[in-house]
């Protein structure tokens, strides 16, 4: 589902995967940056996908959505192009 509505910057399924879930992986373990005062540099854009993958995610262990998601969604739709552009 994320991946049809950000084909156009990622063209393969597996390229989407990998860029999520290495920014996630990266601020829960940070595994390419070991010390504490490392820091990480994120873009929008990075906020955008970690919120895509969430908001996908979480029905399937809830069962359901809130409206905040529904809104977010909305947002991230409406704001596609700026985001990943």
């Amino acid at each position: 589902m994320i991946h049809r509505e950000l084909e156009d910057e990622f063209e393969k399924f597996s390229d989407l995967s990998a860029a999520v879930n290495w920014f996630r992986n990266e601020l829960k373990h940070s595994r390419d940056n070991p010390s504490l005062q490392a820091e990480v540099e994120f873009t929008e854009a990075d906020c955008a996908l970690l919120l895509y993958r969430a908001i996908v995610m979480f029905p399937k262990v809830a069962n359901q959505t809130t409206p905040a998601m529904r809104q977010c969604w909305k947002y991230l739709r409406e704001n596609h192009q700026r985001l990943f552009g």
